[in-house]
């Protein structure tokens, strides 16, 4: 399915019919082409297009990727992939469910979302606002200024950074002896971790802290559900779980 967009070209291939004419099609005409949806198509490989500015190409056997230098966004989830090309143009990357064991400089990355891969470390990303990274080898989490939501579960963090704009965290199955200063969290699983004490959180609504060493819990006068059980010190009446 080929559809016209004033100069530039966006390609849907929605079954092999539509794939194999894309094949056979004359590739200088990819010069036009500024977005290309191609999942579910067992590819394993995908020409250079250079004015390429949205790539989907979601569960393939895809193992490597051309250079994209003008790429901004990129679905990827699903494939073979060991690594991706510098995109330093790349404004959301989804590219979950991969081998991916690291990632190159983004500088101008909003949105990662990186789950299920072999990851041990992550570049600064000083404009990210959302991050999922679970189920991969990180051991720390870059500076992150204007990060709002983060997902890292499963990982092996013993520590977090600074981030003061964070509304919601899920860090469960870590390492963490302490988690930073968040002053507009609202949400936070920390089960499955280190932790002797939690700071202030006013605005909090949940809170998931089961199997840690928690002594007393912080005043959050905006609670509205907790879990906190299997924590032995924690004051006993405070086992127990609360449902808005």
């Amino acid at each position: 399915m080929f559809k016209y967009y004033k100069n530039s070209l966006l390609i849907l291939l929605s079954d092999q019919t539509h794939l194999e004419r894309y094949k056979s099609y004359n590739l200088s005409y990819t010069n036009n082409i500024r977005e290309l949806y191609v999942n579910d198509q067992n590819l394993t490989n995908i020409p250079f297009i250079p004015t390429l500015e949205i790539l989907e190409c979601i569960n393939n056997q895809l193992t490597s990727l051309p250079s994209m230098p003008l790429l901004k966004e990129l679905l990827c989830i699903g494939n073979e992939l060991t690594s991706l090309p510098s995109m330093l143009l790349l404004k959301e990357l989804c590219c979950s469910h991969n081998k991916l064991v690291i990632l190159h400089n983004m500088p101008l990355l909003k949105k990662l979302y990186c789950c299920h891969n072999k990851l041990e470390s992550l570049h600064d990303m000083p404009l990210l606002k959302e991050l999922g990274c679970p189920k991969n080898q990180l051991t720390s989490i870059p500076n992150m200024p204007l990060l709002k939501e983060l997902w890292c579960d499963k990982n092996q963090l013993t520590s977090l950074p600074n981030m003061p704009l964070l509304k919601v965290l899920w860090c469960s199955n870590n390492q963490l002896t302490s988690l930073p200063v968040m002053p507009l969290l609202k949400i936070l699983h920390c089960d499955n971790n280190q932790l002797a004490s939690l700071p202030n959180m006013p605005l909090l609504k949940v809170l998931h802290c089961d199997n840690n060493q928690l002594v007393i819990l912080p005043d959050m006068p905006l609670l509205k559900e907790l879990w906190c059980d299997e924590n032995i010190q924690l004051t006993p009446h405070l086992q127990t779980c609360l449902r808005n």
